[in-house]
């Protein structure tokens, strides 16, 4: 009898062990940690908290650490992050066993992004190249290119709109409703990466094709020389009717699509790598620029060729192409406007 009750007792101890073990098992395992936020926008000096969870909720609770990968541009303690220089930088935090991160992207930019005024641009088949009495070998052959739609800044990037994200200002004139210029394809690629990841969209510079059809007209094209006119005078600022000086945007009649300043007053940056065109009917093309590239394209013209140039009004006309390195930033021409893939 004696030895029954042993066997009895040692029975009903053993699942009260075994259902405390797997209690403690269940309340300890982490799935994934989590932060409030995947991307944040920051200005200089402002402060933001990123919040993590542990998932599932009731797991045990883990320590956690909080790292910032670029501390001159932000620091973080416990998820309050505070914003120190322009630029980007990783915030990551793991449990303390370093099985579980996660991270957050953060952009520290001078001022909240102002976003720039585009316009629709439907797609189209058009001839691309030169077609009238000043044509540049480098504009020919003419060309059948097929665009899907997209969307292209109705101005020129302001200064305004520039030191908001970089904030320095390399234009030798400076007002905030002017374009900026002096700024490099370099310098234009630091600039897209601070807005993109402030705005959680993709601008970049339009391709060679994109900014050739927006300054026709598009769709609406009536075919002129200029981008809007057979005048230059009514669309475009160049050294015959502002000698070297820069004007604000918008003040010029807009094209056919009610764009401004796609003639004339700055010279505007693409993505594209030069290359020669061929005969060939193209879809979507893009010579798609590096910052290694040797010579990327430059379109529309300025204001700060001389009459020794025909005034610098030929400059500005659609189909004219000049090449420029891209770290070259001379202070005297090169702007840019945004593009938005539709």
């Amino acid at each position: 009898m004696k030895k029954m009750k042993k066997n009895v007792l040692f029975l009903l101890v053993i699942p009260v062990v075994l259902l405390t073990v797997n209690c403690c098992r269940r309340e300890a395992q982490i799935e994934c940690l989590k932060l409030s936020q995947s991307t944040l926008a920051l200005i200089i000096d402002s402060t933001a908290t990123l919040t993590a969870k542990i998932l599932p909720e009731d797991a045990a609770n883990c320590e956690l650490l909080w790292k910032s990968y670029n501390e001159q541009v932000a620091t973080v303690d416990n998820g309050k992050v505070t914003a120190k220089g322009v630029g980007m930088v990783e915030i990551d935090v793991s449990t303390k066993d370093g099985k579980y991160s996660t991270t957050c992207m953060v952009t520290v930019t001078h001022s909240l992004p102002i976003e720039p005024e585009l316009v629709f641009v439907e797609g189209g088949t058009f001839l691309m190249g030169g077609f009238e009495e000043y044509v540049d070998p480098s504009e020919l052959p003419q060309h059948s290119v097929t665009l899907s739609s997209f969307k292209i800044g109705k101005y020129e990037v302001t200064q305004k709109e520039w030191v908001a994200i970089m904030g320095d200002n390399p234009s030798l004139l400076q007002s905030n409703n002017y374009p900026v210029y002096g700024v490099s394809y370099n310098d234009i690629q630091k600039f897209l990466i601070l807005l993109n990841n402030a705005t959680g969209k993709n601008y970049r510079l339009p391709t060679e094709a994109q900014w050739e059809f927006a300054a026709r007209g598009g769709n609406k094209s009536m075919g002129y020389i200029y981008s809007g006119s057979n005048n230059p005078n009514d669309v475009a600022w160049f050294w015959g009717n502002t000698h070297s000086q820069p004007n604000p945007v918008g003040k010029k009649a807009p094209n056919e699509l009610g764009i401004y300043d796609m003639s004339g007053n700055v010279f505007e940056w693409t993505n594209d790598e030069y290359r020669d065109y061929t005969g060939n009917a193209q879809m979507d093309p893009s010579a798609c620029a590096s910052t290694e590239s040797m010579n990327i394209v430059v379109r529309g013209g300025s204001c700060f060729l001389d009459k020794m140039f025909h005034g610098n009004k030929h400059y500005s006309r659609v189909t004219n192409r000049q090449i420029t390195k891209p770290a070259f930033e001379n202070n005297e021409e090169l702007g840019f406007r945004l593009c938005l893939d539709e």
